[in-house]
């Protein structure tokens, strides 16, 4: 069994050590070669459907991704799925 309180809660972050390690992080912030998108829609994706959108969009766009992440809710699922 996993002890959970070794990987959860462990405060890991700490902006103060991000800015020891890059005190000129300022510059960063205004990088207009960075964007986000965003979708949003009612209702519930279908399974099939979404896993060809996803698979076709990670392929032909990976070069350029730095992360995705998201709450989504299926068809015929009860539960929201997180990734």
């Amino acid at each position: 069994m996993i002890d959970l309180s070794k990987i959860l809660d462990v405060k890991g972050f700490s902006i103060e050590g991000i800015e020891k390690m890059e005190p000129d992080n300022e510059d960063d912030q205004n990088d207009t070669t960075i964007s986000s998108v965003v979708l949003k829609f009612p209702g519930d994706l279908h399974n099939l459907l979404f896993n060809n959108f996803a698979n076709e969009f990670v392929t032909g766009s990976s070069q350029d991704l730095f992360r995705y992440k998201g709450v989504m809710s299926f068809k015929g699922c009860n539960k929201k799925i997180i990734f």
